[in-house]
């Protein structure tokens, strides 16, 4: 069994019971919110300080459906790797710069381990996200608000700001902008949304 293989089959067990489902043409566990929000949780192979060891990250992050991209590209550009979450929320982990390491002997202790950790750091702080306020505040606690950026032209996740009305903390990048021109391109991206909606459903119902 391949280390891809054995994380998707140990890690399915935990986060099936958390309402996650495997989507294959993203290649990670997908999970949608009041279908406004999806959270995102995926592998990378990396290589490991370690010698005579590999290692592997765990990445996983949220976007809004109001997001002008939901793809794999984009939820991976927009996620934070473990070490990142296990650090913003104060918690300590077996997982290193690289991930956690691995050999041949203890790939399945390893993966045992961090699916520990997953369901004490992760999950719980993923729980804490039911709507876009708290989406909105969990972004400015990991320092992570790039998907807010060019808000004015609604690019990536920035519509988000505006329909949760919560974008005080953004006014430096929310430039001025007409409000019809505003209730114009809020309407594109409600299409957009409907859109999104319908092709996330129906990656989740092809898995």
């Amino acid at each position: 069994m391949t280390i891809k293989t054995a994380l998707k089959k140990s890690f399915s067990i935990k986060l099936i019971q958390q309402g996650f489902k495997y989507v294959n043409s993203l290649n990670g566990f997908l999970k949608i919110i009041n279908e406004e929000l999806v959270f995102y949780i995926t592998f990378q192979l990396n290589p490991s300080i370690k010698k005579g060891c590999k290692a592997f990250m765990i990445y996983s992050g949220v976007l809004s459906i109001y997001c002008d991209d939901i793809s794999r590209e984009k939820l991976k550009m927009f996620s934070n790797d473990f070490a990142y979450w296990s650090y913003r929320f104060g918690k300590k982990s077996s997982c290193g710069s690289f991930g956690y390491d691995y050999n041949e002997y203890n790939i399945y202790d390893c993966i045992e381990v961090a699916i520990g950790e997953t369901e004490e750091i992760l999950i719980p702080a993923l729980n804490d996200i039911y709507d876009l306020d708290s989406y909105i505040n969990l972004r400015k606690l990991l320092r992570n608000v790039s998907p807010f950026f060019c808000a004015d032209k609604f690019f990536n996740d920035s519509l988000a700001l505006i329909k949760s009305n919560n974008h005080d903390d953004f006014s430096s990048i929310l430039k001025a902008e007409s409000t019809e021109l505003k209730r114009l391109l809020s309407e594109k991206k409600s299409a957009e949304h409907t859109r999104n909606i319908l092709i996330i459903y129906t990656m989740i119902s092809n898995s």
